[in-house]
């Protein structure tokens, strides 16, 4: 009778596969981590010796204290300089160039672990060599 209706796998061995294949992607977790900042936060820095956009946003916030309305009226102005437009355009493109990256990783991963050793309940179907 059991052999025609198989029992569902418990939590604990739901969370206990979740564990593990979190603890086999910790490298490629770190890696990411690191390459994304590391090359964001390069690409944030230099665009701002470039352009100057963090000196004037702290510029900017010196007039919160004079109300929200000359606040907002000097926030609009520095939004619409070139400056801030061409730092806008820098990090969104090092964003859409860096969310590759990740996809990447899922792929090197996916090549790393054995296919033996993804066949279990938490294993995608869709998902096909």
């Amino acid at each position: 009778m059991n052999s025609k209706y198989p029992q569902k796998p418990g939590l604990d061995f739901i969370l206990k596969q979740a564990f593990f294949y979190w603890n086999k992607t910790l490298v490629f977790q770190l890696m990411f981590s690191i390459m994304y900042f590391g090359i964001f936060l390069t690409v944030f820095f230099m665009c701002d010796m470039k352009y100057g956009i963090i000196g004037e946003f702290n510029e900017v916030g010196k007039y919160m204290q004079d109300g929200m309305k000359v606040y907002m009226e000097q926030l609009n102005k520095l939004v619409s300089t070139d400056n801030y437009q061409n730092f806008s355009l820098w990090i969104m493109g090092t964003t859409i160039f860096l969310y590759p990256l990740n996809l990447g990783f899922f792929q090197i991963y996916r090549k790393w672990i054995p296919a033996r050793s993804r066949n279990s309940a938490i294993y995608l179907p869709g998902i096909t060599d």
